[in-house]
């Protein structure tokens, strides 16, 4: 699980991937869609709010907002309420979408600093938690490990703290390497806009 500089980071990747930050959108509108997608990126993580209100921060931590029903659901809701300010719906969906999607599946490659194995992804069908952790990340575990427990009785403390810095840094560290898809996406949909060109010239 990265922290919300490792979901900013793949968010906007994933957006990038999907081509759902198109070049001809107005600046005002452009900054509509990429906005909600830095929200989209973390919003699953605001699962710790009502844990936080009862005074344990993750007690309902990586459970139905990572679902795959969340990654259709959110987006839906995010696309339909800011439409009259996007202008876009299905543009909105779509980037908004993938920004949600690529926390979900973060969350399930990349092992979580709380320790806490597993998300909720098949809820409400199944309470089971998944993982599909990558043991090459984990010679890092130790650097990027939180105290759950430090978490729960004082949230804001613990996130502030040398160890809570130290965890950010790491994350941004292992997860920046998604940005080089970026350029990549991008020269791939440039040729393929010429071969269109072409293609309807001839």
């Amino acid at each position: 699980m990265p922290t919300s500089i490792g979901h900013v980071v793949g968010g906007y990747t994933a957006v990038e991937l999907v081509g759902a930050r198109p070049g001809s959108t107005p600046r005002s509108r452009l900054l509509w869609i990429l906005g909600l997608s830095i929200v989209a990126a973390n919003a699953p993580d605001l699962d710790f709010l009502p844990g936080l209100i009862l005074g344990r921060a993750t007690a309902f931590h990586r459970g139905p907002t990572h679902s795959l029903l969340a990654t259709l659901v959110v987006p839906l809701l995010l696309a339909g309420l800011t439409r009259r300010w996007t202008g876009s719906f299905w543009t909105v969906f779509l980037a908004t979408w993938a920004a949600y999607s690529s926390h979900v599946v973060l969350d399930l490659l990349i092992p979580d600093p709380l320790g806490e194995g597993g998300i909720g992804l098949l809820w409400p069908f199944s309470r089971r938690p998944f993982s599909f952790e990558l043991a090459l990340l984990e010679p890092f575990d130790g650097l990027r490990r939180f105290d759950a427990v430090g978490l729960n009785v004082s949230f804001t403390r613990t996130l502030l703290s040398w160890t809570g810095v130290r965890v950010f840094l790491v994350d941004a560290v292992l997860v920046s390497p998604l940005l080089l898809l970026v350029p990549l996406a991008r020269a791939l949909r440039s040729r393929a806009g010429r071969r269109r060109t072409l293609a309807a010239a001839e």
